[in-house]
């Protein structure tokens, strides 16, 4: 029997429906990244091995840190090394990029446009589920993120501002403290309770709570395996990419290129200029991304408490 190697690596089968390899930008930390990777593979379950989704995760926390770089304004080494992850994901064969890292989003303005275009947006994703959502959702996330405005400068953030509470500085600071925290060492505990607190009837009076930042992965990876008797309902869009990864990296075969697969949204800072758009696993046409059928508010199945 001979193999193909082109189509091992492109992921294009003889005939059918193939599926484009994922490469994940990861290390940033490394802990949500594996965690993402994890979840990709526990949503959707695969008889066969041969049959589950396929994805590269380059994990490499030599990155400068982020938030430094914003608040000092000193942008372009993190710049040059987004760039440079996305062009080894790309050498390697991904043909859809997921960057695990909210604040790097600040970042895609620095990046080619022949890169740019196949990044699925996280906040992308975050601001179409608030649009679906409704109520109030706490935004958790960096200082980081909060000071470069990476929400707040997304195209759609007027009909979607309404939805989201923020912390007070004191609070943002002490969450900057905990995600920290939880880079090095994984528990999600402490940042568990500050969630119940600020959620509680003397908290903030929100339906739940957005995973503004990627560690808090590993709070909602936490709440969905334990099913806590007091559930917090979550905005999380790592979850959306694993829930949707069939519908984004699927592409019927003779319906449209791979360039087509991989040009039809350019997100820039903030998310995207453009609506994001899916290919149909079914049809192989470009459709705007449709809510999460898991969960109201685009997590797992996590109910609100209170």
């Amino acid at each position: 029997m001979s193999v193909n190697r082109a189509n091992l690596v492109s992921g294009v089968p003889e005939a059918g429906t193939w599926r484009a390899l994922l490469g994940v930008v990861g290390g940033l930390g490394p802990l949500a990244s594996a965690e993402f990777v994890k979840t990709l593979y526990e949503v959707h379950g695969f008889a066969r091995e041969q049959a589950a989704l396929r994805c590269v995760l380059l994990s490499d926390p030599r990155v400068p840190d982020r938030t430094e770089a914003i608040l000092s304004g000193n942008e372009a080494e993190v710049g040059e090394w987004l760039v440079d992850a996305l062009e080894r994901l790309r050498e390697f064969g991904a043909q859809r990029f997921v960057i695990a890292c909210v604040t790097m989003h600040h970042f895609l303005d620095h990046v080619p446009a022949h890169l740019r275009s196949r990044v699925v947006s996280l906040v992308d994703l975050t601001v179409e589920q608030l649009a679906a959502s409704g109520g109030r959702w706490l935004m958790l996330s960096t200082l980081g993120t909060r000071s470069a405005g990476v929400f707040q400068r997304h195209p759609r953030w007027r009909e979607v501002e309404a939805h989201v509470v923020w912390l007070r500085d004191e609070d943002q600071a002490r969450l900057h403290e905990v995600i920290y925290r939880m880079k090095q060492h994984g528990d999600a505990g402490e940042v568990r309770a500050l969630c119940e607190q600020w959620l509680g009837a003397d908290g903030y009076r929100a339906d739940g709570f957005i995973a503004g930042c990627t560690e808090l992965h590993l709070l909602t990876r936490h709440l969905y395996r334990e099913a806590p008797e007091r559930p917090l309902r979550s905005i999380d869009p790592l979850f959306l990419v694993a829930q949707r990864a069939p519908a984004l990296l699927a592409v019927t075969r003779g319906a449209m290129s791979l360039k087509d697969v991989t040009s039809h949204a350019t997100p820039s800072v903030g998310g995207g200029t453009h609506e994001v758009s899916v290919m149909g696993a079914d049809a192989g046409a470009a459709g705007p991304l449709a809510p999460s059928a898991l969960s109201p508010g685009g997590g797992p199945r996590i109910e609100a408490s209170g």
